[in-house]
């Protein structure tokens, strides 16, 4: 599969739509929890009956987790330079917007992964995504090109964002050595998973993708947590 994080790029795309981007990037990865939370099928999430019973849940809950435990605290969790840009809680959209942002995105994973699955019906419908290129089917390549576009389009719209965005002074912001210490425990989980999986198995592939994947997690669940530390911190205070 594409990585997860890839498909929130369809969030600025449609971002003339007039659909928020927060809940068409929550409804673009929402299909993927089931990699990172072992306890749902990841296939109900990719099918069409369990994008609306499973994924859409799963991508109003990310928005709720998003709008209600992060934002209000990103300008004390990020680093000053960046805190110094991002605002704090903005008017949310009607629910019914949400809601269709969020079935918009889970709309758009399922169709990006029907080019890149071996499943997919654009891989079963056309031969030339099957056709075997240095090793592997054609679709899997795609599927690297399109991770690894996404994210550098991420990045890309992320940074002339921040260039854009005006500046504040009152952003305490977090230091970058409590970030550069969770990066590195990131990778340092990352890693350690993917070399475990070498040693079980001669196929590279699942032990990298178990790599990312363990390392993605960790970075989400320590995100969410400092969030919830520093909510706390402000209520007692």
């Amino acid at each position: 599969m594409p990585y997860t994080l890839s498909h929130a790029i369809i969030a600025p795309l449609l971002a003339r739509a007039g659909l928020p981007l927060a809940a068409v990037a929550c409804g673009a990865m929402a299909p993927d929890l089931p990699l990172f939370a072992r306890w749902l099928d990841y296939d109900i999430t990719h099918s069409a009956l369990g994008a609306i019973w499973a994924s859409l849940p799963i991508a109003l809950g990310l928005l709720v987790i998003w709008r209600i435990v992060l934002v209000p605290v990103l300008p004390r969790l990020l680093p000053r330079p960046l805190a110094r840009r991002v605002p704090g809680r903005t008017a949310a959209a009607p629910p019914a917007i949400l809601v269709a942002g969020c079935v918009v995105g889970v709309a758009s994973h399922l169709a990006w992964d029907s080019f890149t699955h071996a499943s997919g019906a654009a891989v079963v419908a056309l031969p030339a995504l099957r056709a075997e290129v240095v090793g592997l089917p054609a679709h899997q390549w795609l599927q690297y090109a399109l991770s690894l576009a996404g994210l550098a389009g991420l990045g890309a719209l992320g940074a002339r964002w921040l260039r854009r965005a005006p500046t504040t002074t009152d952003a305490r912001g977090a230091s970058w050595a409590w970030w550069t210490a969770g990066m590195v425990a990131c990778v340092a989980i990352g890693g350690s998973t993917t070399g475990l999986g070498l040693l079980l198995s001669v196929d590279i592939r699942p032990a990298v993708v178990g790599g990312v994947t363990m390392a993605t997690s960790a970075a989400a669940l320590l995100l969410v947590g400092a969030a919830l530390v520093t909510r706390l911190r402000r209520a007692s205070s």
